[in-house]
């Protein structure tokens, strides 16, 4: 009895290494125990949303983060259309609502977790491309301004329009992948 004892003790011993080794590594050792439950697909997935999931104080955030944009764009489309008595000083107020939206962003993409940094990289990384344009044509909003050309400060509004608006698809795509409701973005 002792022998047999012994004989599976070293057995044991000489495979644990082994199945500690490939599992260590994130690797399946392709044993599986009949006791071993099958993996749930549907669970796995509930598990992703779930790390991804906006936390209370990220959904303030992302609220705020809209407003910033929406606000934007509807500036530049007062300029665009017009509504602005003074193109020049109509261009200001923009600006700043351009900085604000910048501050928003980077404070709520400042409050993700490692989990959602990765889970969430497609999406951001679509959005950081845009607001990357944002940033140039904020750039551009401000020399034209210091120029006075009015003409300049109309193209670059009309193209912050169609930046913002592509701006703000993308955020909703975020919105979705956080669980994020309309309700509780400000929109």
């Amino acid at each position: 009895m002792k022998r047999r004892f012994a004989w599976v003790l070293g057995f044991v011993m000489a495979c644990a290494p082994a199945v500690a080794v490939g599992q260590h590594r994130g690797h399946s050792t392709g044993a599986t125990t009949p006791n071993e439950p099958p993996v749930d697909e549907d669970l796995t997935k509930f598990a992703h949303a779930v790390e991804l999931q906006a936390s209370p104080r990220q959904v303030l955030h992302f609220g705020q983060f809209t407003q910033s944009t929406g606000a934007a764009r509807k500036k530049a489309q007062a300029i665009v259309n017009h509504a602005t008595a003074d193109v020049l000083h109509g261009a200001d107020p923009l600006i700043d609502l351009l900085d604000d939206l910048q501050w928003e962003g980077t404070r709520f993409f400042a409050s993700f977790t490692q989990m959602q940094k990765s889970g969430l990289k497609p999406v951001t990384k679509k959005l950081g491309k845009t607001n990357d344009e944002i940033k140039r044509q904020a750039k551009a909003l401000q020399g034209a301004r210091a120029a006075a050309n009015e003409g300049e400060i109309l193209a670059v509004s009309a193209k912050l329009d169609e930046t913002l608006a592509k701006f703000e698809g993308q955020q909703k795509a975020l919105a979705r992948e956080m669980g994020i409701s309309d309700d509780e973005s400000g929109e």
